[in-house]
């Protein structure tokens, strides 16, 4: 099964979240309330998301998160790969011209190789193909 893991949905509620009144700064603790997911998490979430420049962190007594880009032009994909870094379906794909770390014993004479490229780069197609203001309109 392929399956999107957890706090990356959490993340598109945060991101969500953020794009209420978008030049508005939120506090984790204020994020947390709203979408009921815990104040740890959604710290984490948005660790994350600032580091990939999605999310932007302003620091001081009125600090907080607030987007760092135009939600309609953040990718689902922008999303995965933020919190669960690239999107490899096996792990001999290449991606952006890196193959994965994982060693597979046969990927040397694997004739499969090829093809799954080609299923990986559908699927991160049709991944940036959503935006995340499209999954809660």
């Amino acid at each position: 099964m392929i399956r999107v893991n957890k706090l990356t949905d959490y993340a598109i509620a945060v991101a969500s979240k953020l794009s209420v009144n978008e030049a508005e700064v939120r506090s984790v603790a204020e994020i947390s309330k709203s979408t009921f997911i815990p104040e740890p998490t959604v710290a984490k979430i948005l660790k994350l998301l600032t580091k990939s420049g999605i999310v932007l962190s302003k620091r001081g007594v009125n600090g907080g998160y607030l987007l760092g880009k135009d939600i309609k032009d953040v990718s689902v994909a922008d999303m995965v790969q933020a919190i669960e870094g690239p999107i490899m379906l096996t792990s001999c794909v290449d991606v952006k011209g890196k193959v994965s770390k994982e060693v597979c014993m046969a990927s040397s004479v694997c004739m499969m190789r090829a093809r799954w490229n080609k299923v990986n780069q559908a699927v991160i197609g049709a991944l940036e193909a959503v935006s995340v203001k499209d999954m809660f309109e």
